[in-house]
């Protein structure tokens, strides 16, 4: 669109010539463009076309413990002092292969401190409130399911005596060792039914011995099996200068390592359709849910 402006003088009255000068040559519309060549695509590549290595580098961020810069080794899942248990799990809604790549990291890498937890929980409406306890180890281990019961490859148990003044029900204190705790028995069923531990460390800081008397209570335990066991000591009391040992007599220490370990290793990997015996575990968990 042209606009001009033109002025004309007063008392003219010939004829009014307007010359417009054509464009040049050279205008922009009628240079010659270079042709266009399309911007090169970019590659693109999905995730489960990166390698295995790769992939399980990516797990390892997102689901391994960071390491304890006090013990100069990695940390652990601890029931008792559940504070590093918040980890995004969205990546394992993603498909099925990515579910049991990530699965076998979470599980099968991390450390599993399985102890008492000392808090109290109820019902808004009830007015006594009862320890945790082995509530939450259970509630856990029937939560994940028999497949990632399987995945635990590490594990520490840590059993200690019920909380007096969280436990008022038990009024003496044999009724409070964690020899006869109910939770405990369906925690060790659960963990006998299915677990394929690899190492498997035992730690009992009750207030006395475990002595070979306590039947009931080393009939469940010894059913549970791991390629190795051994006693340890107790590492979440580093705080005292020095790590209190378990408390169990000879005779019972003797017993747990000859009947929980496994006369012969199991391979590395992890079989994840060998579910012809599913409906027996399915069966212990419905069993233990309460």
């Amino acid at each position: 669109m042209l606009h001009a402006s033109i002025n004309i003088p007063p008392g003219h009255t010939g004829p009014l010539n307007i010359q417009l000068q054509p464009p040049p040559s050279g205008s922009w519309d009628q240079l010659e463009r270079p042709p266009a060549f399309p911007l090169p695509q970019t590659s693109r590549c999905m995730f489960l076309e990166l390698p295995r290595e790769l992939r399980d580098q990516i797990y390892g961020h997102l689901y391994l413990v960071p390491q304890n810069p006090a013990r100069k080794c990695r940390s652990y899942f601890n029931f008792s002092n559940p504070h590093n248990f918040a980890l995004g799990t969205s990546l394992l809604r993603t498909c099925s292969r990515i579910h049991t790549e990530a699965s076998s990291v979470l599980y099968g890498s991390n450390h599993f401190l399985f102890a008492r937890q000392r808090r109290e929980t109820g019902s808004y409406w009830s007015a006594k409130w009862r320890e945790v306890g082995f509530n939450a180890v259970r509630r856990f281990l029937v939560a994940i399911g028999p497949k990632n019961i399987r995945r635990i490859k590490h594990a520490t148990l840590l059993l200690e005596d019920a909380t007096p003044y969280l436990n008022p029900r038990l009024k003496t204190p044999k009724a409070r060792r964690f020899v006869h705790d109910q939770c405990l028995m369906k925690v060790l069923r659960l963990l006998a039914a299915k677990g394929r531990l690899k190492k498997l460390g035992l730690l009992f800081r009750g207030r006395r011995r475990v002595d070979k008397n306590d039947t009931k209570f080393l009939e469940a335990l010894c059913t549970v099996q791991a390629d190795d066991v051994e006693f340890v000591r107790d590492l979440t009391q580093s705080w005292l200068g020095y790590l209190p040992p378990s408390k169990q007599h000879a005779a019972v220490d003797k017993m747990c390592l000859q009947s929980m370990k496994r006369k012969e290793a199991l391979p590395d990997a992890v079989e994840d359709d060998d579910d012809n015996d599913d409906d027996d575990m399915s069966r212990t968990i419905q069993a233990c849910r309460v």
